[in-house]
């Protein structure tokens, strides 16, 4: 019907519902000037037949769900002032025929699925005002000829993959306002020319490969609002010409290999609300009139190699809300000044170089000194992270003034004194970390931090009696709770209310008496690590409700129960990846009341030094019926228990597992076949097992560990493949990660808020950055006390060293000299091993 109107001219019917196709006999309506179909909901492709339509000035088909290809009859349309088609699913080259549009205005082509180049052809769209085609899959080098387009005042092309250099003649577009290029792979250095666009209000370069130094040229954009080169290669130092850029509000030099000292000149821009020239390489004192700018918002100096104290005239900053001087070299005390910052949100002050894990050093902040009570009157303030320095002294209690707080770092520092009551006051904290320092005394009462989700107050000397005698704030009762119940002093109170608790650790502290059982109400609970304390008793039933839980550590406490307790509260967490019950006193048979669910996730599991008895096969079947077998266990730590019986074959043939720990316990019968490819590490000493050893121990390309030591294992030695031990510590924790969930991002810092050791994770994580090619130790071996025999392999490795201890107990040797260079000088002693001076004296009988 609407074809059928033949003198219509404007058809809008933008923002409504429509779906379906465009009809293409709305190519038949010959006097159409506008077509408006924006924001709707239409499918399928253009219609070819708008070609034909040769009076239309305006086509409009953004924000749909049009596919397909763009017509190259589009490019018939001579009138055509305005092309918008961003915000589809359309695909395909873009048509060279654009470029015949001699009267386009503006192009929008972007957020499509369009690849392939720019074409050249559009130098010839002497009318364009606004090229538009960010968002896309393009490729290849921007055309020279886009430097043609005299009328050209906006270039987006961002988010796309570009390659080769920034022409030189877009310089010559005096009319240019906005260039944006980020996220492409663009390369080579920043043309000077661009110098001269002094119409110039934002230039984003961000997230390419550009290299060499900054041109000076770029202080003359006197316009200029917006300068984004963060994430390239930029060196060489920040030109002091940049100060001159009048009209400036953002400068972002971030993450580049700038180096030498701030420039003093930058203090000039008195428009500048952010600058940010965090992870480069600068150097020298921060400087003390930066603070002049007076409508600064954002300073971020965070992983340089600046030096010196903190300026006391920080404090001019009236206008900043976000400060960033984490990782770098900054010593002496906190500017009391700080205080009088009024719309400060984030202060962070930390050490954290977590940084893509690259060549950065080591260095960090060496801030001293008490922490400055004035930070208390930092009403607005959202996140303080003061970890990794040296500051001393008690916690001011003024810090439970922050009633907008939601994160608080002040790990690792050498904190004393107990914990402010006042911080149990601060309801919008949702992350609180003060492990490592030296903390004593009760917890405080925490029942109105509602939001609390992260909770880390490990590795200091709190204290308190029986937790459970705490919580009892969800009663009914009327009078107080008399203090005597309590004994010496209270520890942690109200936990049970903290609904959205996500990370709860209290290691390596003094609590004792028994667990909680109000521990079972914190449903969001994904990691409780109450390990190295002075717990005793049975573990709660009401921790089965702990759905949600991934990471459970109980070890190191004083512990007991059977092991049908622990499996019934086991096979309620299935999301479990950690379980760590080690250096208690549970015992019983494991094979009872397990589920296969409850197995499906564990990566790690370490039930070693407990009094655990029976046959391992109750507990190895249940992962073998897995798929794959074992599912993602790659650590299994049972040794220091009583099992008996055999090793079941099942066990060895774990595609994942890399640590096996059964050492110490009463295992009997052969050695089962080896199938497990990632094995690093076979611990199986000091148990009663016999046979030979397995011929698939010669596939085990990553085994540096190998303990036999003490059992009944017979027949020759047989020739090996050990390389030097590489795996993750799987005990290590970081904040509440373990290694396998810290990822190679910049800016770890701002990955969930929370503290990362740069250091730690380099040593005990060295697989994320592929570290073992750097390892030089040497591979383990010990088959002492068994009953082999026969001639010794010359080499057990691959060219690594080895440490191994093999003859006391065995009788080895054909009565010649034992040669073997990974024997030990010290075994190779002719009265331990059958050589010819043993066969003539007849002493064999002592080996």
């Amino acid at each position: 019907m609407i074809a059928q109107l033949s003198s219509l001219e404007w058809l809008r019917l933008h923002e409504n519902q429509l779906i379906g196709e465009i009809p293409k006999e709305l190519g038949q309506l010959r006097g159409l000037r506008a077509l408006d179909l924006e924001q709707n909901a239409l499918t399928g492709k253009i219609p070819r037949e708008l070609g034909e339509l040769q009076g239309l000035q305006y086509l409009r088909l953004t924000a749909n769900r049009l596919s397909g290809e763009i017509p190259k009859e589009l490019g018939e349309l001579g009138r055509l002032q305005e092309l918008r088609l961003h915000g589809n699913q359309l695909s395909g080259e873009v048509p060279r025929e654009l470029g015949r549009l001699k009267a386009l205005e503006m192009m929008f082509l972007g957020k499509n699925q369009l690849h392939g180049p720019v074409p050249r052809d559009f130098g010839q769209l002497h009318e364009l005002q606004t090229l538009e085609m960010s968002s896309n899959q393009l490729s290849g080098a921007i055309p020279n000829e886009l430097g043609q387009l005299e009328s050209l005042r906006e270039l987006y092309l961002s988010g796309n993959q570009l390659t080769g250099e920034i022409p030189q003649v877009l310089g010559g577009l005096k009319l240019l306002r906005h260039v944006f290029l980020h996220s492409n792979h663009l390369e080579g250095s920043i043309p000077a020319e661009l110098g001269r666009l002094h119409a110039l209000e934002d230039m984003f370069l961000y997230q390419n490969q550009l290299s060499g130094e900054l041109p000076k040229e770029l202080g003359e954009l006197r316009a200029l609002k917006q300068l984004q080169l963060a994430d390239n290669k930029l060196t060489g130092k920040i030109p002091e010409e940049l100060g001159q850029m009048q009209s400036l509000e953002q400068l972002f030099l971030s993450g580049n290999e700038l180096s030498g000292t701030i420039p003093e000149s930058l203090q000039q821009l008195k428009f500048l609300k952010a600058l940010e020239i965090s992870r480069n390489k600068l150097s020298g004192l921060i400087p003390k009139d930066l603070c002049r700018l007076a409508s600064l918002e954002l300073l971020g100096l965070s992983e340089n190699q600046l030096s010196g104290e903190i300026p006391p005239e920080i404090g001019q900053c009236k206008a900043v809300e976000r400060i960033y001087l984490y990782d770098n070299q900054l010593s002496g005390e906190i500017p009391k000044e700080l205080g009088e910052l009024e719309r400060l949100q984030d202060l962070y002050l930390a050490r954290n170089r977590l940084r893509g894990f690259a060549d950065a050093e080591f260095g960090g902040n060496q801030l001293s000194g008490e922490i400055p009570k004035q930070l208390g009157q930092l009403k607005h303030l959202v996140k303080l992270d003061l970890w990794n320095n040296n500051f001393t002294g008690c916690l001011p209690k003024e810090l439970g003034q922050l009633h907008q707080l939601q994160v608080l770092h002040l790990s690792d520092n050498q904190l004393s004194g107990v914990i402010p009551e006042e911080f149990g006051k601060l309801k919008a904290l949702k992350t609180l970390s003060m492990g490592n320092n030296q903390l004593e005394g009760p917890i405080p009462h925490l029942g109105d931090c509602f939001h609390l989700e992260d909770l880390f107050l490990g590795e200091n000397a709190l204290n308190g009696s029986a937790l459970s005698e705490l919580f009892l704030s969800r009663n009914q009762l009327e009078q107080e709770i008399p203090k005597e119940l309590f004994g010496e002093g209270t520890a942690v109170e109200e936990l049970g209310q903290l609904k959205s608790l996500r990370y709860l650790q209290l290691a390596q502290n003094r609590l004792r008496g028994e667990i909680p059982r109000e521990l079972g109400q914190l449903k969001a609970l994904e990691v409780l690590s109450l390990d190295q304390n002075d717990f005793v008793g049975e573990v709660p039933r009401e921790l089965a409700q702990l759905e949600n839980l991934k990471q459970f550590s109980l070890a190191q406490n004083q512990l007991t129960g059977s092991s049908y307790r622990i499996s019934s509260i086991w096979k309620s967490n299935t999301q479990l990846e950690i379980l760590d019950l080690s250096w208690n006193a549970f015992s019983g048979d494991l094979g009872v009341g397990l589920s296969v669910n409850s197995l499906k996730h564990l990566r790690y599991l370490d039930l070693s030094h407990n009094n655990f008895h029976g046959g391992l096969a109750g507990l190895v079947e249940r992962f073998c019926q897995l798929s794959p077998k074992g599912g993602d266990l790659q650590e299994l730590r049972l040794n220091h228990n009583d099992f008996t019986g055999e090793v079941p074959a099942c066990l060895m043939q774990f595609p994942k597992l890399k640590f096996l720990a059964l050492n110490n316990n009463r295992l009997q019968g052969p050695l089962p076949e080896v199938n497990t490819s990632e094995l690093v590490i076979l611990a199986l000493h000091k148990n009663q097992l016999s046979g030979v050893l397995p011929k698939g121990l010669k596939q085990l390309k990553h085994l540096g560990v190998l303990t036999l030591h003490q059992n009944f294992i017979g027949g020759s030695i047989i020739d090996l493949s050990l390389t030097t031990p590489c795996m993750d510590n799987a005990k290590f924790i970081t904040g509440p990660l373990r290694c396998w969930q810290i990822k190679r991002i910049t800016g770890l810092l701002s990955f969930l808020d929370l503290p990362i050791d740069r250091r730690a994770v380099e040593a005990n994580c060295p697989t994320l950055w592929d570290g073992c090619k750097a390892l030089n130790g040497s591979a383990n071996v010990t088959l002492h006390r068994n009953r082999f025999s026969c001639q010794v392999p010359e080499s057990l490795t691959s060219g690594v060293p080895v440490t191994g201890l093999v003859v006391m107990g065995n009788l080895l040797g054909d009565g010649s000299e034992l040669n073997s260079s990974w024997i030990l000088p010290e075994e190779k002693q002719s009265f331990l091993y059958y050589s010819k001076e043993i066969w003539r004296s007849q002493l064999s009988i002592l080996t």
